[in-house]
């Protein structure tokens, strides 16, 4: 199978680089005498089977007879395979139909052929291409992880929509992208710190602040929503002899500072509420990653977001770079120097006078996201939220930037997200195991004990007891015929029986046994196996159990 549908490969591309193949892609129906099903909107009765794989169908009250692949009334048949006995009620046949039967597909090919147009839907087939290589490549294992690499044979799927904005409807917390036919599904569980977890850091332009004898002074001020969550760095501030927390901080350009070459000195609210000097970050030719403050929130704390002040002005003009320096739980969780957020802070007639280069105007480069390493992405102009690979949440840059502040959302602890890749039909649970699903068999498969001829290379159901099926018999351990009398059977009078073994009949293969001390005890092991999904809380976890009735209090385990 493949996505979960079966499909059989009919030919292969001769040519180097071997990267077409030809396949059933219609879908597979096992019918018997009778059945009837809705393909295309056509219903298809089987009404007969040949002996020599022919097969006699009526499609919407029209009779056919079909050899091979044949089309008939829009649908498109073709006779996989057929079981052909004396009784016409025993008979029955693999059917391979739909529009079309079969398909020729190549690499780069749309996976299902709807209009070769991939719509960036994650449920547009055509969003989904073929990856075909190296078919007649004699080696079976390995994976190089590269489509184009014909080394191994190569038969798979990739996705091609593109989903990088709002507008492409991208998945959320909750949310999953399904692959076609719903053979598996790649969800977004969880993220790791609810929306209330979140600090609110703000960088805004003010002015008419006294601070100290100085009355007047325009600053950047910085301001946490949360009690003490900044500390100001003692290291960089020679006025300050420990870290110390805060909640406010302004900075002011000083420009008799350091002989005259200028610097930012830095205030903080103290724990009086009072204004308080904490020292001047020196003016420089380049960036010098003074680190000035730290966020300090739940798990979010030392060096995982810092701000770092790197002046740079000449003669009383300039900018001032302000830089988040983001650092992850661990290094491998999230590398240094890969997550940063940088404003450009403007310093005019020796004073802060604005974000950016123009006051009250939105600029792309006034807000910056790191990129890698080296390069940087202008943010500045965006118009919706933006998440950092820390879990930073920028909010609106073009909204706040044209009333020259930057707002950021700074979670407790680094965000992650739980995902999950779920198989088909899969069940998550939180302990334990699940039941994937229970296929019932439609088609007829049954054969007498006597037309089983050891090894069949299948794992096997045997119904009746070792008084009446050899293989029975050979599962138990047990000459053929065993009957109740002996005192050898796993169950008594009045008794079903149900029991596993692994290997007994044929290495790697297993046999269910299904019997009864009686017609009726037989009958009902069969329903208590059918239902199974009913009973799975009984029958998990045992190699056999009893049936005395199909209900839960009628089966017990056999311990021994």
């Amino acid at each position: 199978k493949f996505l979960g549908k079966t499909m059989k490969i009919t030919g292969t591309d001769p040519t180097t680089p071997h990267t077409k193949f030809t396949a059933y892609v219609g879908d597979t129906y096992s019918m018997n005498i009778g059945d009837s099903v809705t393909v295309e909107g056509k219903t298809i009765t089987l009404d007969n089977v040949g002996s020599t794989g022919s097969v006699r169908l009526t499609i919407d009250g029209t009779l056919y007879t079909v050899s091979d692949t044949e089309t008939h009334d829009g649908v498109e048949i073709t006779v996989d395979d057929y079981f052909y006995a004396d009784a016409l009620a025993e008979r029955g046949a693999t059917l391979i139909m739909g529009k079309q039967s079969s398909e020729t597909y190549q690499d780069g090919d749309a996976y299902k052929k709807v209009d070769s147009i991939c719509n960036d839907d994650p449920t547009d087939t055509d969003c989904w291409e073929w990856v075909v290589n190296g078919l007649n490549a004699a080696l079976y294992a390995g994976d190089t992880g590269d489509d184009g690499d014909d080394t191994y044979p190569t038969l798979g799927i990739k996705s091609v929509f593109v989903i990088n904005d709002d507008t492409d409807n991208p998945i959320t917390a909750g949310g999953c992208y399904k692959f076609p036919n719903d053979y598996a599904e790649v969800c977004m569980d969880a993220v790791t710190v609810s929306d209330d977890n979140y600090e609110t850091l703000t960088f805004k332009y003010q002015d008419g602040q006294t601070l100290g004898a100085a009355t007047d002074q325009k600053t950047v001020y910085i301001t946490s929503s949360v009690e003490d969550g900044l500390q100001v760095e003692a290291d960089s501030l020679t006025s300050l002899t420990t870290d110390t927390r805060t909640n406010k901080i302004w900075l002011v350009w000083n420009q008799t500072g350091f002989a005259g070459n200028g610097g930012v000195s830095v205030w903080y609210r103290n724990s009086e509420g009072a204004k308080t000097f904490a020292g001047t970050i020196a003016n420089g030719t380049s960036a010098q990653n003074n680190a000035t403050a730290r966020v300090y929130y739940g798990d979010t704390k030392s060096d995982n977001v810092e701000i770092d002040l790197d002046p740079i002005v000449a003669s009383g003009a300039g900018y001032v770079n302000i830089t988040l320096d983001i650092l992850g739980k661990s290094s491998t969780d999230l590398g240094t120097g890969q997550d940063d957020i940088k404003m450009y802070w403007k310093v005019a007639s020796e004073a802060f006078t604005n974000l950016g280069t123009t006051a009250s105007t939105e600029e792309g480069d006034e807000l910056q996201t790191k990129a890698g390493t080296t390069s940087w992405v202008n943010m500045g102009t965006k118009d919706e939220d933006h998440r950092s690979l820390y879990g930073i949440i920028i909010m609106n840059p073009n909204s706040h930037g044209s009333g020259d502040e930057a707002v950021f959302k700074v979670p407790n602890e680094q965000v992650f997200a739980t995902v999950s890749v779920k198989g088909p039909d899969s069940t998550t649970t939180v302990a334990g195991t699940g039941i994937k699903k229970v296929v019932p068999v439609t088609n007829a498969v049954a054969k007498l004990d006597t037309e089983v001829s050891l090894p069949v290379g299948k794992h096997l159901v045997l119904v009746g007891g070792p008084a009446v099926n050899k293989l029975t018999a050979q599962a138990l351990g047990l000459t053929y015929p065993t009957y109740g009398s002996s005192g050898l059977l796993p169950f008594a009078q009045g008794e079903g029986y149900v029991g596993l073994t692994d290997g007994v009949l044929e290495t790697g293969k297993y046999a269910v046994v299904v019997a009864g001390w009686e017609a009726g005890d037989t009958r009902n092991a069969c329903s208590v196996l059918q239902q199974f999904g009913t009973f799975a809380t009984q029958l998990d976890g045992n190699m056999a159990v009893k049936v005395t009735s199909v209900s839960a209090s009628g089966i017990t385990p056999v311990t021994s």
